[in-house]
């Protein structure tokens, strides 16, 4: 039987049954295998089931050739750029040849001695000299300080409950089996305990012993609710929510970005981490889309490596972009300082070895990384009317500073939930019960044969059965052979609730 298909991370059960002689078991793993792949192959649309509306070929969402050609001409005209390949080509080389004349007239016209201009010093290496720094008048730094000491203390716990009662992002967390139905209280607190022990870095054990919520609850919910899809979503409701603020507007327009990596360090091993010395160890990165209203939009775990970008020609002979392009890096750099303040537990340290837990907790940082973002803009604004009520004068030109970890209000959320949390009551994970799994097992068989032999009849309820019925398998994996009972999962503590915020008032907080 073919095995190139096998995760990693699961070969080595393979590799055992099949050194030990054992078939069964080795046919079990690999069925397991088999739909797992076949999971993941739906969700990504590498396989898709003819005649489905929620599984289809991706390629039937694309125009044929026949209806592309008389939409060529108006859609090039839309984005500005030629209708073949050739042009295109032609005109990246005029745009080049354009950008390499003015580098070589801005050298030229500057001197080995010129300290604070782009130069070729007497070797003739280019010298590029930092930027300096850019004069913040004394009245916008009083008025910053002025609207930092008005934010409301509040824990990150209650930030996100505020920041869900204007955006509703939790309901973007939907259960993995495909039912779309109204989060319960306890729901939505269980999954605002799972984001907050993915960024904060505490994990679900300690999250536990901390909200009083049992650790097996905390799993199923992470199982069944926090995934990479449903974590995007939820992210993209809050930046689109804080494009929408006033204040948000004067940051930027929405329409620049940068990208760059964060390095965190690494336990164990890990097919994404790299030993970089100049890093101190065994790093991953985590690479960032940040956009000029502060947001973060994009997150993707990468292989750290030396270099990741490059100096173009036009950043080195245009002064003026220059300075536009460092004020957006200095963004990202603050955003940095931000996720590390959130990210403080365990010193910071990754510890899940897969990408797929990696990447789900990258996400969990972005996620509250953007709550933060958000509620300051949007307390920073309430407080700017505030003083405009009082008849002060706040002018455009103070308000463009934005967000940032130095206003106080990242660390005093992050390390608040932490003394909060050791103060929380503390209740022991359930045991978890042996229970027979041959039930489930051939529940597995029977779906690979119905799908291999009714292959032309498959539904959309069929293959939502399936990624429903394989979803937990993973975590089977992990704590073989013992079975979660979810009776045991039904524990709550009885102080704790998940009230419906008020809406957000200046005088009072949330």
């Amino acid at each position: 039987m073919p095995v190139s298909f096998v995760p990693a991370r699961y070969a080595d059960y393979l590799a055992k049954a099949r050194k030990g002689g054992d078939d069964t078991a080795f046919r079990h793993y690999w069925e397991m295998c088999v739909i797992l792949a076949l999971r993941d192959g739906l969700c990504s649309g590498d396989v898709f089931v003819p005649g489905s509306r929620r599984y289809a070929d991706p390629g039937a969402y694309l125009f044929t050739p026949e209806q592309w050609q008389p939409r060529l001409a108006e859609f090039c005209q839309l984005v500005r750029k030629p209708p073949t390949a050739a042009e295109a080509i032609a005109q990246v080389k005029d745009e080049l040849h354009q950008a390499l004349t003015d580098l070589e007239e801005t050298l030229a016209g500057a001197s080995p001695g010129d300290v604070g201009a782009v130069r070729l010093d007497e070797q003739g290496k280019l010298v590029i000299p930092p930027l300096s720094a850019e004069d913040i008048p004394a009245e916008a730094k009083a008025l910053r300080d002025e609207l930092a000491s008005m934010l409301p203390f509040v824990p990150i716990a209650s930030l996100l409950i505020e920041l869900d009662a204007r955006t509703s992002f939790l309901a973007c967390f939907t259960h993995a089996g495909g039912r779309k139905s109204t989060l319960s209280v306890e729901t939505k607190r269980n999954i605002l305990a799972v984001l907050i022990a993915g960024a904060t870095n505490l994990g679900l054990t300690r999250m536990s012993e901390a909200c009083g919520v049992s650790y097996d609850t905390l799993a199923w919910t992470q199982q069944w609710y926090v995934r990479e899809e449903t974590l995007r979503e939820a992210n993209t409701v809050i930046v689109n929510h804080h494009y929408t603020l006033e204040l948000a507007q004067k940051f930027g327009g929405g329409t620049m970005s940068s990208s760059d990596g964060q390095r965190f360090p690494v336990r164990g091993k890990s097919t994404t981490a790299r030993d970089m010395v100049i890093h101190g160890g065994r790093v991953l990165s985590t690479y960032t889309h940040v956009s000029d209203q502060w947001s973060t939009y994009g997150t993707k775990q990468i292989v750290p490596t030396a270099r990741e970008g490059h100096y173009a020609a036009r950043y080195l002979s245009d002064p003026v972009y220059r300075r536009k392009i460092s004020r957006q890096l200095n963004k990202g750099e603050s955003l940095h300082a931000l996720r590390r303040d959130l990210h403080y537990a365990q010193q910071g340290t990754i510890v899940r070895p897969h990408l797929q837990d990696q990447t789900e907790q990258a996400w969990c940082l972005t996620l509250l990384t953007n709550s933060v973002i958000c509620w300051t803009t949007e307390y920073y604004g309430m407080g700017i009317g505030e003083l405009r009520g009082q008849g002060r004068e706040v002018g455009h030109d103070a308000q463009v500073d934005g967000p940032s970890a130095r206003s106080g209000c990242p660390r005093t959320c992050s390390r608040t939930w932490d003394r909060r949390c050791w103060r929380a009551a503390v209740e022991s994970p359930s045991h978890l019960r042996r229970r027979a799994r041959s039930s489930q097992a051939s529940a597995v068989r029977l779906l690979a044969v119905l799908l291999v032999e009714r292959e032309r009849e498959v539904t959309d309820a069929l293959a939502d059965l399936l990624i429903a019925t394989v979803h937990r398998i993973p975590l089977m994996v992990r704590v073989l052979p013992v079975w979660v009972c979810p009776s045991q999962c039904s524990r709550r503590h009885p102080s704790r609730g998940f009230g419906a915020a008020p809406p957000p008032r200046w005088a009072e907080g949330p």
